[in-house]
C-alpha cells in the first residue's frame, strides 16, 4: 500500500518540485520509501509502505526492461502464482515484490494483465516506447486515483488533496455533489468529486494518456455479469461460499509485515477473524482490534469478548472520544478529502499503527452483496409480487415482522409503503412522494434549488429498482466506493493497509450468481454465510440479527455544544446561502439546544452540513 503522484507538462519539460510538493502531501501513505523520476514532460512520484520484499530494491518508480516505468498502490494478491506463470514464459526477477510482477505482467499479456489479478490497485505505467501512460484501477475501486486535466498539465494522484496543490485557489465546488452529499449522504457514486475540476478513474476502468496528442481514453475493462451456468442448489452455494471465503481470507494473510484483523462484534468481521484463526498454525494467535464505547446503545463489547473467547485472540480495544473537538474534526476532513468523515474508524487505525499493525483485514463489502441492508427486503418483497408467489410474499411479511423489525429502524408498516410505490409508480411520482415525506430532512432545511437539483435526484434514485442485480450493482459501484474512500483516507492516515475479503473477486462473482432467497429469507439476512460459517462461529454471533459497526455518535455535538456548533453551521449556511436554509436550521438549533440527545435524520444532515462548512474552509472552496 503505497501514494503515487505524477505530472504530464504538455508545453514543456516536467516540474518535478511540483511532484516533490504532491507527495509531500501524502508522506503518511510512505513512511518506508520514497522516489521521483522525471523523463522529458513527464514525472512520477511515488511514497511507499513496504508490505512485501521490505529491502530498497522493492522502492518505486520500479523499472522493468529499460522501457517501462510504474509507479503503484496496493497489492495483487496473487502474483506468487503469477509470477510462476511469467518464469515458465521466460521472465526473470529481481525482486519478490508484486510490483515487478505486474510490470512483467503488462509487457507480456499487456493491458489485459489486468483481468488476471486478483486484489486491489492504481497504478500508472509509462512505456517510454510507444510514449504513453497506462492507467489501471481495480475492479471495485478499492484503491484510488484521481486526475486534473488543464490547458497546459494533466496531473494524478492517490489523494485529491495532492492535486489540490497545484490548483488556483479558491478552488471551485462541484456543486451538483455536494448538494446529493447533503441531502442523501452519498459521494463518490460517480467519475465527480466534490471539487468541480477533479475526476476519479472509476473501479474497474482503465486509462491510456497519449504523450503525442496529449489526450487520454477511459474503457471499462470489469463488469459483473450473471453467466448462463445452471443454478446451484442452496446447499452447493453454501459449500461454494465456505471454500471461497477461506480461500478469499487466505490470499489477504500474505504479508511480510505483521497482519490483524478489525473485530466489530459483527458477523462479517467475526467471520474473518475465526476464518482467520482457523487458518493461522496452531503457535500463532489472530490479532484483533474493537472499537467500543462507554454509552451502552453504541458498545458491542458482549459480542467481541464472545469472539475474543471462541478464538483465544490477542485482543485490543479502544474508545473513540464522542464529544466534538474541530481540530479532530478537520484532520479527519483534510484525510479524507471530502466531508464525509469516519472518527470512529480513525481512533481504530492510530492504535493498530501504535502495536505495529501494518496489514488489517476488514469486513467490508459484505452487506451489499448478501443482502444485509433492509432495502433488500423491499427487492425481496418486489421478486414476490412480480413472480405471483403471493403465499411466500405474506410468509415473508410475517418473518420481517417477527425477526427483522425488532432490530431495525424501520417498522413492516413503512417498509410496504415504500414497496408499494415503487411497486406501482414511476420513478419521478415516486421521487415526489419521498422528497415530501415526514422524514426527509432535506424538505425541511434545503431551497429548492437544492431539492430539485438533477444531481440530487440522481443520488436519491441511485438504490431504487425492482430488480435484485440491479440494486446489487447499485450498492457494489454506487455506495460501495463511498465506504471504501473512508476506509482507505483513515487507515492510510495512519499507514495501515487494509484489506477486504468479501470484495475477493471470485467471492464476489460467486455470490453474484446466488438468488436473492439464498442470502435472504424468513427475515434473516445473509443466510448463505450464516450457513457456511456456523461450525467455526460462536452460536450468539451466528444468530445474531442486530449489528451497529463503527459508529461515530456524532449527533450528539449538537447537544454537548451547542453554541460553537450554532456557529459552526450558520457559517456553513452563509458559505451554501443559494441552497440552505438558513433560519430553518438555526430555529432547529434554538429549540434543541437544552433538549435530549437522539438520532435522527435531521440530526445526520445537520452533522453533513456541520461537516461541508468546515471542508470549505480546510480546502478553500467557494460555492
Amino acid at each position: 500500500m503505497c501514494g503515487i503522484a505524477g505530472m504530464i507538462h504538455k508545453k514543456g519539460q516536467a516540474n518535478p518540485d511540483a511532484v516533490q510538493a504532491m507527495l509531500d502531501t501524502i508522506a503518511h501513505r510512505g513512511p518506508d520509501g520514497e522516489g521521483l523520476y522525471t523523463d522529458g514532460a513527464v514525472a512520477l512520484g511515488h511514497r511507499r509502505l513496504a508490505i512485501f520484499d521490505l529491502r530498497p530494491e522493492g522502492n518505486m518508480p520500479m523499472h522493468y526492461e529499460d522501457r517501462y516505468t510504474i509507479v503503484y498502490n496496493g497489492e495483487v494478491y496473487n502474483h506468487p502464482e503469477l509470477r510462476q506463470e511469467l518464469e515458465a514464459l521466460g521472465c526473470t526477477f529481481n525482486t519478490r515484490t508484486d510490483t515487478e510482477v505486474i510490470l512483467a505482467a503488462y509487457d507480456r499479456w499487456g493491458e489485459a494483465c489486468v483481468e488476471r489479478f486478483n486484489g486491489m490497485w492504481a497504478f500508472a505505467i509509462y512505456d517510454r516506447q510507444q510514449e504513453i501512460l497506462f492507467f489501471s484501477r481495480d475492479r471495485f475501486g478499492v484503491k484510488p486515483l484521481y486526475y486534473w486535466n488543464t490547458e497546459d498539465a494533466f496531473c494524478f494522484g492517490s489523494e485529491i488533496k495532492e492535486i489540490w496543490t497545484q490548483m488556483p485557489k479558491p478552488v471551485k465546488a462541484n456543486i451538483g455533489v455536494l448538494l446529493a452529499f447533503l441531502n442523501t449522504g452519498d459521494l463518490d457514486y460517480s467519475e465527480q468529486t466534490c471539487f468541480a475540476e477533479v475526476m476519479q478513474l472509476p473501479g474497474g476502468c482503465n486509462m491510456r494518456y497519449s504523450l503525442k496528442t496529449h489526450t487520454f481514453t477511459i474503457s471499462r475493462w470489469y463488469e459483473l455479469k450473471k453467466n448462463a451456468r445452471t443454478a446451484a442448489s442452496y446447499e452447493e452455494n453454501v459449500e461454494k461460499f465456505q471454500k471461497l471465503f477461506h480461500q478469499a481470507v487466505s490470499l489477504r494473510l500474505r504479508s511480510d509485515v505483521p497482519v490483524g484483523s478489525t473485530l466489530s462484534g459483527g458477523l462479517d468481521s467475526s467471520a474473518i477473524v475465526c476464518t482467520i484463526s482457523k487458518t493461522l498454525p496452531e503457535d500463532q494467535k489472530v490479532r484483533t482490534l474493537s472499537s467500543c464505547f462507554e454509552e451502552k446503545k453504541f458498545d458491542e463489547q458482549e459480542y467481541i469478548d464472545e469472539v475474543i473467547r471462541h478464538v483465544d485472540a490477542e485482543a485490543y480495544k479502544v474508545w473513540p472520544d464522542p464529544s466534538l473537538n474541530l481540530d479532530e474534526l478537520d484532520r479527519e476532513i483534510w484525510h479524507e478529502d471530502e466531508p464525509y468523515t469516519n472518527m470512529a474508524g480513525r481512533f481504530v487505525y492510530q492504535k493498530a499503527h501504535e502495536l505495529g499493525m501494518t496489514v488489517m483485514l476488514v469486513g467490508e463489502g459484505a452487506d451489499e452483496q448478501l443482502a444485509g441492508y433492509t432495502n433488500f427486503f423491499e427487492a425481496l418483497f418486489l421478486e414476490l409480487l412480480f413472480s405471483g408467489r403471493f403465499g411466500a410474499f405474506a410468509s415473508q411479511l410475517k418473518a420481517y415482522k417477527t425477526v427483522r423489525e425488532p432490530h431495525d429502524h424501520v417498522s413492516l408498516k413503512h417498509l410496504l409503503q415504500v414497496t408499494a410505490t415503487d411497486f406501482l409508480l414511476p420513478t419521478r411520482l415516486r421521487d415526489l412522494i419521498r422528497i415530501h415525506r415526514k422524514d426527509y430532512a432535506a424538505g425541511r432545511y434545503m431551497k429548492k434549488a437544492s431539492l430539485n437539483h438533477p444531481e440530487v435526484y440522481r443520488a436519491r434514485n441511485l438504490y431504487t429498482s425492482a430488480s435484485t442485480e440491479k440494486v446489487i450493482k447499485a450498492y457494489m459501484f454506487a455506495e460501495m466506493p463511498r465506504i471504501l474512500h473512508a476506509l482507505d483516507r483513515t487507515s492510510m492516515a495512519f499507514s495501515v493497509e487494509t484489506r477486504a475479503p468479501f470484495l475477493d473477486k471470485d467471492l464476489v462473482e460467486a455470490m453474484f450468481q446466488m438468488p436473492l432467497t439464498h442470502k435472504l429469507w424468513d427475515g434473516v439476512t445473509k443466510r448463505v454465510m450464516r450457513d457456511a460459517v456456523r461450525e467455526d462461529m460462536p452460536e450468539k454471533i451466528t444468530n445474531r440479527y442486530g449489528k451497529m459497526g463503527f459508529m461515530s455518535p456524532e449527533f450528539q455535538w449538537f447537544y454537548e455544544n451547542p453554541e460553537l456548533v450554532t456557529q459552526c453551521l450558520a457559517d456553513a449556511c452563509d458559505a451554501l446561502s443559494d441552497y440552505v436554509d438558513k433560519e430553518a436550521v438555526l430555529e432547529w438549533c434554538r429549540t434543541h439546544a437544552n433538549a435530549p440527545a437522539k438520532m435522527g435524520n435531521d440530526e445526520w444532515l445537520l452533522a453533513r452540513l456541520l461537516r461541508v462548512g468546515r471542508w470549505m474552509k480546510i480546502f478553500d472552496v467557494c460555492a
